[in-house]
């Protein structure tokens, strides 16, 4: 609804949604790079119970002698892809 002066204009059309291209868009994370669990807990909406998961599953966690623990993107990616084989094994296609 649009307010013009004393009167008011009903526009039967719907604004365009935003449409996001992926291909131009900025990564999440980036390869190679080395990420806090903190960070990684705000890139992707991770909850504790979430990462406990991805460490059984081989997710590699690096503490260097501080309390904060790191890992690199590419063992998430890792762990991800392996994750997600695992839960697509025995369907049908």
């Amino acid at each position: 609804m649009v307010t013009l002066g004393n009167r008011i204009a009903h526009s039967p059309v719907e604004p365009p949604a935003v449409v996001v291209d992926r291909a131009q868009a900025a990564p999440l994370m980036v390869a190679g790079a080395l990420y806090s669990l903190q960070q990684l807990k705000k890139l992707l909406p991770l909850n504790d119970r979430t990462l406990a998961k991805w460490k059984a599953a081989g997710l590699v966690v690096y503490s260097p002698g501080t309390k904060r623990s790191f890992v690199f993107a590419d063992d998430v990616f890792t762990v991800i892809r392996k994750l997600g084989a695992e839960r697509l094994e025995g369907r049908p296609l």
